[in-house]
Order: C-alpha cells, then structure tokens, then sequence
C-alpha cells in the first residue's frame, strides 16, 4: 500500500469520525485533512517518531508552505506591522496573482481555527482581500466536512 493510499485511509477515517460530532476531533486537525493541508500543529508524535510526518508527500500544500507562511504573519503580528498581512500583500510575497490563492486562504483559516494569533491579525488580512479572503473561517463545523 502506498503512503498516498495510507494517508486517504486516515484522513477518511479521521473526518468521518470529526463529522460524527461527538468532540474527539480537533477542528483546525479535521479541516488540515479535509484541505489536504500538512497539519503542522497538529501530530507532533509523527514527526518525533519519524523524524519527519510520514505523509509528507501526500499533502497537497506542504509544510514548509505552511510554516513559512505562518512564520512570517507572526513575525509581522509580533513586530506591529499588520499593514504587511493585508491578504494582496501575502498573495504577492507568496507566489503572486492568483497562482496559490487557495492554499493561502487555507493555511490562513487552519491558523485561525487553531486560535493562532488574535482577531486584529485577521481583520488586517480580511481588510484588503479578494471575495475568497474577505472572511476568514474562524471555525470548523462537523456538518461542513465534505468529502467530495
């Protein structure tokens, strides 16, 4: 069985069980799986006991994405200079127009669903964004999961 087929086998098995709403599920872990995002703060005992998280590969958004763009919106919120997490302005220093909207979107909803950083770092980013990003999820529910 490939690592692709393994990781489709846990994220079916982890939303299903995060959709039966009984709380035994973080959210912001359910909505990494649901987006095919590498769930950085989350599964911290993969990484410890692999070294590395061993579905690396079969993330659509990688967590060296995830990370540096969660780095720097921290960098900029522990620095006071929120007019630099405008979304357009992430856009730009994250690949430009358009080419990785949605993973940004996504990477900055995880964030939020796992209670990283406070309210005015989003308003910042939601204060010159697209129709996408003009709202930023700020939870997860049980009946959004979708397994299209």
């Amino acid at each position: 069985m490939t690592i692709q087929a393994m990781y489709e086998l846990k994220r079916q098995g982890l939303l299903l069980g995060y959709s039966a709403g009984n709380g035994n599920v973080d959210p912001a872990l359910a909505f990494a799986y649901e987006k095919r995002l590498a769930p950085i703060f989350h599964e911290g005992i993969m990484r410890e006991s692999y070294d590395e998280d061993p579905f690396h590969d079969a993330y659509f958004v990688k967590s060296d994405f995830v990370a540096e763009v969660v780095k720097y919106i921290d960098e900029c919120w522990l620095a006071k200079e929120l007019e630099k997490v405008e979304f357009y302005k992430l856009e730009d220093k994250f690949g430009g127009y358009g080419s990785m909207r949605m993973e940004l979107i996504h990477i900055i909803e995880y964030a939020r669903i796992s209670r990283r950083f406070d309210d005015e770092v989003y308003s910042a980013i939601e204060s010159n964004a697209p129709v996408e990003a003009n709202e930023i999820a700020a939870e997860f529910l049980p009946s959004e999961v979708y397994f299209g």
